[in-house]
């Protein structure tokens, strides 16, 4: 296990008491796990930025099809900074509910009343 994986390994575990485990809630921590080695991974070849690349089909939702077409470029310190966050959260000095703020505060969710849709409907 290189450092990193150790490291997530360590702080991981402290996040599962204040997580919903539900197969949704699951889904979005695998996926965040391989977002923060991916993250990892750009640092590590002291890349800069990083671009959104989603795969559109009919499963993709307006969320991600309105992210996509943004065709934005992101400064990769951003991201880093959400992550180093979001991993120094201590979750035994925090209240469970305090911590659930903080997650959402570091990393919100778009809601679907804030995308906006062309005259065909498209996000």
């Amino acid at each position: 296990m290189d450092v990193f994986g150790r490291i997530f390994h360590h702080h991981y575990f402290k996040f599962w008491p204040i997580l919903d485990w539900t197969w949704t809630s699951k889904e979005h921590t695998a996926l965040r796990i391989r977002e923060f080695g991916t993250l990892q991974g750009y640092k590590k070849a002291k890349a800069r930025y990083y671009k959104l690349v989603v795969i559109l089909d009919d499963r993709t939702s307006d969320i991600c099809r309105a992210l996509a077409a943004q065709d934005k470029i992101y400064p990769l310190n951003d991201a880093l900074d959400v992550m180093d966050n979001l991993m120094a959260l201590d979750t035994k000095s925090n209240s469970l509910d305090d911590a659930r703020e903080y997650i959402k505060a570091l990393a919100p969710w778009i809601k679907d009343d804030q995308i906006e849709y062309d005259s065909e409907m498209n996000p």
